[in-house]
């Protein structure tokens, strides 16, 4: 009996060894990868995401309050209509993905809200009468619009422009926009994802 207690005693010391070991190996990896520096590339830049292709188009910036509100928009590239299924849902899947992070001058971080669609995004703003930049739509514009978006699903035509709005402080000045290359957004110690892509937007 005492001997099958010290087996047991060793093999369970054995284990714990292998899990501290694996934890701290992880851990190692996580820190490592969250202090590598991002890329620098130039506005309208194709970054590659997984398969995909994905560039900032133009960025809308106006006031609420004592927020600034900075819409980023995004168009990506590397499925459509015709192909597979499920090429198309894992399209629409990195595309909604909470990749985008800005990064002000003094180094402080602000999340986007969920990324949208970018006729989706310009509906809300009619919807709410405060389009950004421009003319509201007359209602016959408004109603292709609406229809427009009823007739076509996500994924049976996957949209490829899309809208990521930023609520910063109005004093953040300097900001850059990362972007995560991983194809979920997330941070994964153990795949080979590069690091993420920096875009200068000077506002």
């Amino acid at each position: 009996m005492r001997c099958l207690r010290l087996a047991l005693a060793q093999v369970s010391h054995g284990a714990l060894s292998a899990l501290l070991l694996v934890g701290s190996f992880a851990s190692l990896l996580l820190t490592t990868a969250c202090n590598r520096k991002p890329e620098h590339v130039g506005f309208g830049q194709a970054i590659g995401i997984g398969p995909y292709r994905m560039s900032v188009s133009s960025v809308e910036a106006s006031y609420r309050k004592d927020k600034r509100l900075l819409v980023v928009f995004v168009h990506w590239g590397g499925v459509d209509s015709s192909s597979p299924e499920q090429d198309r849902i894992d399209f629409v899947g990195a595309c909604l993905a909470q990749r985008f992070t800005i990064v002000d001058g003094k180094g402080n971080k602000f999340r986007s809200k969920d990324p949208m669609p970018e006729e989706q995004y310009r509906i809300q703003q009619t919807s709410n009468l405060l389009p950004p930049g421009g003319k509201r739509p007359s209602q016959n514009q408004y109603s292709i619009m609406t229809a427009q978006r009823e007739r076509t699903g996500w994924l049976e035509d996957p949209p490829v422009n899309w809208a990521v709005v930023f609520e910063i402080p109005q004093e953040a000045q300097g900001v850059t926009l990362w972007v995560g290359r991983s194809r979920l957004g997330l941070l994964s110690p153990f795949t080979s994802t590069p690091p993420d892509a920096a875009i200068r937007l000077d506002y």
